[in-house]
């Protein structure tokens, strides 16, 4: 629900700003050294948003992977444990059949 809410939101203040910069034709002037660059204002936006959204995903690839090798060591101290666990009930079966076998 709050998906569409938020679908909507941006959708309205796309059509708002799309009518603004209908009428208003807006260029901005990048510069960097001799290199300069006008660029009308609704590409600009468009750029930007592209350009937040590749960030976006790569952050969370950038999370993802940095969160494999954490899962990863808990993933073997939990078979290590099992391992640790696994030998005590042996210790325990072997003790039981050691008590079984020297009763009458």
């Amino acid at each position: 629900m709050r998906q569409i809410i938020y679908f909507l939101v941006v959708l309205g203040l796309a059509v708002v700003i799309g009518l603004f910069l209908a009428h208003v034709p807006a260029f901005v002037l990048l510069e960097v050294g001799r290199f300069s660059v006008a660029v009308p204002l609704w590409l600009l936006l468009i750029f930007l948003f592209i350009l937040a959204v590749v960030l976006m995903l790569l952050r969370r690839i950038v999370r993802r992977v940095l969160i494999v090798p954490q899962k990863l060591k808990n993933n073997l101290e939990i078979l290590r444990q099992r391992q640790k666990m696994r030998k005590k009930i042996d210790a325990i079966e072997a003790g039981i059949k050691r008590v079984a076998k020297a009763q009458p």
